[in-house]
């Protein structure tokens, strides 16, 4: 399982007159149908997101948004039935989402610009992780110890 940390929505990194340039002429062109590179890295994170299992939690404490990959390490779970009949296993295409990706597949790199990417344990809760991890990001912005 990954976690990154991601800076709250409102925060952009700086960016060059040509940069600003270009979004302006691309914006003028596309206007609707155009995404900024924020809305398609999203967009593309969130796609299939039953198949892949990823999901982005965004705290409503600190404004820090999180995006979540489960990494399923090469390892399938056999679906199937067993048959009374025969006494074995049957397998076959039952459509199953796997829910996870494979390292090879993960999106939460730093060619894709994340930093602070956290690498969970087997049966570590994301969730509580973010909680734990939010909370110390809150303690900083606060001043409290």
């Amino acid at each position: 399982m990954k976690i990154i940390e991601y800076p709250p929505l409102t925060d952009v990194a700086p960016v060059t007159e040509k940069k600003k340039e270009e979004i302006k002429d691309m914006q003028r062109f596309v206007s609707n149908i155009g995404f900024t590179e924020r809305e398609e890295l999203v967009r593309k994170f969130l796609f299939n997101r039953d198949e892949t299992g990823r999901f982005i939690v965004k705290s409503e404490r600190t404004g820090k948004t999180y995006f979540v990959e489960p990494i399923d390490a090469d390892e399938r779970t056999v679906w199937g039935d067993y048959n009374p009949a025969t006494k074995k296993f049957e397998t076959g295409n039952y459509g199953k989402y796997k829910g996870s990706v494979r390292p090879s597949e993960s999106m939460i790199t730093k060619e894709n610009g994340f930093e602070k990417i956290h690498t969970l344990g087997v049966g570590e809760s994301p969730l509580d992780y973010i909680d734990r991890i939010d909370e110390e990001y809150y303690k900083k912005m606060t001043g409290e110890k």
